[in-house]
C-alpha cells in the first residue's frame, strides 16, 4: 500500500480540518478510555476533547506566513468546539439537559411510581413470596427514602443502585398471570434506571452500551 494511501487511513493534523473527522475523534477517545478503563465519564468531557480537537485544526489551518493573529482564532477555538461536541453528542441528547432540580423531581416521581407498581405486582397471589421480588421492593423502598431526604439524585443512585431489569430475567418462573405486570415492573425500572444515570453524569459504554464491559 502506498504511503500516503496509508496516511488516509489515520488520524493526521489535516484530519481536523474536517468535523466529521473531529467529532469521530471525540467517541474514538471517550470510547477507547471508557471501554479500556470501565469508566463511565462525565457528561462534560467529549466537550474538553472537543476543544482539544478545535485548537488543533486551527493549528492545523494556520501553519503558513499568512496565519491570522491568536486574538482572532480563539473566539473561534470555542465555537468550533461547541460545535464538534454538538455533533458528536447529537441534538436529542443535549436537549435532555434539563435543570437538576427538575431531574429531581422527575426521579422522586417515577421512583413512587415503581414502588406502586411493585406493590401490585405482590398483590399477584404468590409473587408477593418470590425472593427476587422481596429483594427488588426492599431495593426500590431504599431508594424512595433516600430521594426523601436532602441527598441529591446523583447521590442516592451510587448509594443504592438498580439494575436496567431489576434482575428478573425469566417472567415464567413466576405464578401464571404475572408476565404482563413483571414486563411493567420492568419497563418502568428501565426508565429510572436511565435517568438516575442521567443525574450522575454518565454518558460512558457503562451506559450506553447493550451490556457493560467485562473486567477481564
Amino acid at each position: 500500500m502506498p504511503a500516503n494511501q496509508a496516511i488516509r487511513n489515520f488520524y493526521t493534523w489535516g484530519s481536523f480540518l474536517s468535523l466529521s473527522v473531529a467529532a469521530g475523534a471525540v467517541w474514538t477517545v471517550a470510547g477507547t478510555l471508557s471501554y479500556a478503563f470501565t469508566w463511565s465519564y462525565p457528561r462534560y468531557f467529549p466537550l474538553i476533547l472537543a476543544a482539544v480537537f478545535s485548537v488543533m485544526g486551527d493549528f492545523a489551518a494556520n501553519t503558513g506566513p499568512n496565519k491570522k493573529p491568536l486574538r482572532v482564532r480563539v473566539p473561534l477555538w470555542f465555537l468550533n468546539a461547541c460545535l464538534i461536541f454538538t455533533t458528536a453528542i447529537g441534538g436529542s441528547e443535549l436537549a435532555k439537559g434539563i435543570p437538576q432540580n427538575v431531574r429531581l423531581a422527575e426521579v422522586k416521581r417515577k421512583t413512587a411510581t415503581l414502588a406502586r407498581s411493585i406493590t401490585n405486582l405482590q398483590a399477584k397471589p404468590g409473587t408477593a413470596v418470590v425472593p427476587k421480588v422481596q429483594e427488588v421492593a426492599v431495593q426500590v423502598e431504599n431508594l424512595n427514602r433516600c430521594l426523601q431526604g436532602d441527598k441529591s439524585a446523583a447521590a442516592c443512585a451510587e448509594q443504592h443502585p438498580l439494575e436496567p431489569t431489576l434482575g428478573i430475567s425469566d417472567a415464567q418462573k413466576f405464578p401464571p398471570g404475572s408476565a404482563a405486570l413483571i414486563g411493567d415492573v420492568q419497563k418502568k425500572a428501565l426508565d429510572l434506571h436511565q435517568d438516575l444515570a442521567m443525574a450522575k453524569g454518565d454518558y460512558g459504554f457503562t451506559r450506553l452500551g447493550a451490556s457493560p464491559p467485562r473486567n477481564e
